[in-house]
């Protein structure tokens, strides 16, 4: 009786001998395991040796002969590995002719990769909603996400994130013209959740107002516009706009009670500190006080934060998890150093801005040092450096105001 192996290579990598969990010893990292993986993956049709060390070897510098030495040493180790499972015996070869290939007898092996790979490939050809749904649902996350370093994962990765991409809005296409919106949410709610593009949220978004949930389709839209701005630095396209100007029309066109509209427009809690916002937002906060400011004569100020690097001399921001932590701590230390009546936005990678009321020129200078005290509390943040400026919110520009006076200032660090 066959025995069952399924080797789960999209998201999490693992393997399961008769449903239970399968370890090769050693580091996934490891070329023994890369080799393994790679064998596995070429399946009957098997791997050609000189094909197998171009893959595992294309960020080696060393000489072709010991690179024969050390592949060898990598066969043997397999195959020790494979034998102390149980999956093989001494006597057997995991090459033949020069080709790698290991179909053990009685031994029945399902690669979900390759799962996908017919399935999605069958979906393109059939153009069915049932073959997009049986394909996509296949696909749960990135191929061997661990092991993104590795040259010939990183091509895989971007292969089957393409043939995804293509069931993906092909399913969606098809949902939407036959109005099938419960199906479209789910499939374009677990598209965004595995790859967060505008697109997906689109998706999400058109199934929601064709099922009239607006307001939860108003949540998806700044939910896609947070995720913009912290992962990309950037801001909603026309087509995500045009949506929104009618999710806002819908909401709007609502028949509710004057107390249920009361009770949606308040905060749920009342956190001291800023009031962080989205950019959409902010900008219509600021429109308002420019036309407030005419007739009141108060005096509010704007005061942009910039981040940068500092190394070998020179300032820049460098994108990646660093900067995201970094910014984090800055939007924090911000919060905390504003009062509960302004307001603030992450305008860019490395930039907030804020709206400050009532304010005198020489508080934006106490506002900012505030900022710099909070900031400097956190670990790992020396190396980077804050940024200032301030303008005063104003209507019409005087004459002598060729450029808005700024104040800038490199903290010590």
């Amino acid at each position: 009786m066959a025995r069952h192996l399924f080797v789960h290579m999209l998201g999490d990598f693992y393997m399961e001998l008769e449903n239970k969990k399968l370890e090769l010893p050693g580091s996934i990292f490891s070329k023994t395991k890369n080799l393994f993986l790679l064998i596995l993956l070429y399946g009957e049709a098997g791997i050609e040796k000189r094909k197998a060390m171009e893959l595992l070897y294309q960020n080696d510098d060393g000489d072709e002969s010991s690179q024969y030495g050390r592949f060898r040493v990598l066969v043997y180790r397999l195959k020790k590995y494979l034998i102390e499972l149980g999956l093989m015996q001494e006597n057997d070869t995991l090459h033949k002719k020069g080709v790698f290939c290991w179909q053990p007898q009685e031994l029945e092996i399902q690669i979900d990769a390759k799962i996908f790979e017919s399935a999605a490939k069958e979906a393109l050809i059939n153009q069915t909603a049932e073959s997009f749904d049986r394909a996509c649902t296949f696909y749960q996350g990135e191929f061997l996400t661990e092991l993104t370093s590795e040259p010939w994962v990183a091509q895989k990765q971007v292969y089957f994130q393409n043939l995804y991409t293509q069931c993906v809005r092909s399913h969606l296409r098809l949902l939407n013209a036959g109005k099938h919106y419960g199906c479209m949410l789910e499939a374009a709610k677990r598209a965004a959740r595995l790859y967060p593009y505008e697109e997906w949220y689109i998706g999400w978004m058109e199934a929601l107002m064709g099922m009239e949930r607006w307001k939860e389709a108003f949540q998806v839209s700044e939910e896609l516009e947070k995720n913009l701005m912290d992962q990309m630095g950037l801001r909603p396209s026309p087509e995500v706009q045009e949506r929104v100007q009618k999710i806002n029309m819908q909401i709007r066109g609502s028949s509710k009670q004057l107390w249920e509209i009361r009770q949606e427009l308040e905060e749920k809690d009342y956190p001291q500190g800023g009031f962080f916002c989205n950019y959409s937002t902010f900008a219509w906060a600021y429109r308002y006080k420019i036309r407030k400011t005419a007739r009141d004569g108060l005096s509010h100020y704007l005061l942009l934060c910039s981040l940068t690097e500092i190394q070998e001399g020179n300032s820049w921001f460098q994108e990646g998890e660093v900067l995201d932590t970094t910014m984090e701590y800055l939007g924090e230390s911000i919060t905390v150093s504003l009062r509960r009546t302004d307001i603030y936005t992450r305008y860019s990678k490395n930039q907030y801005l804020m709206l400050m009321f009532q304010m005198k020129q020489e508080d934006c200078s106490h506002i900012s040092q505030r900022i710099e005290q909070k900031f400097r509390k956190y670990p790992g943040v020396r190396k980077f450096r804050l940024h200032y400026y301030y303008a005063p919110v104003i209507q019409n520009l005087p004459a002598s105001w060729k450029s808005p006076k700024s104040f800038h200032t490199h903290q010590k660090m």
